[in-house]
């Protein structure tokens, strides 16, 4: 039997039998609508919420696999709201090379 033991605003931790579980919690309310790439919005807008999606995968201490599935959904996001998913790529190298160049710094 499967048991919830807590979610925050970011992990979903679920007890097994025999293991622990940490997975990326999304509200059962959460929609994939972000400001569409062909509207009249200012770039920055519309990058926003991806880049808070991408920060928020990297930021959180969760298996391999699940920052992969949880990178599908935000390129599943993108592509339902018309993104070139190589600026979503593009992106999240951008952030990745800024996090690992903090990192070195300190």
């Amino acid at each position: 039997m499967d048991l919830l033991i807590a979610y925050s605003r970011n992990l979903l931790i679920i007890r097994h039998p025999t293991q622990i579980e940490i997975d990326i919690f999304r509200k059962p309310t959460m929609t994939d609508t972000t400001i569409n790439y062909t509207s009249n919005h200012p770039t920055e807008h519309k990058m926003a919420a991806y880049r808070y999606l991408i920060k928020r995968m990297m930021s959180l201490s969760v298996s391999t696999e699940k920052r992969f599935t949880e990178w599908q959904n935000i390129r599943n996001i993108a592509n339902n709201n018309k993104f070139p998913i190589h600026d979503i790529t593009k992106l999240r190298t951008q952030i990745q090379h800024k996090t690992q160049t903090n990192n070195q710094k300190q």
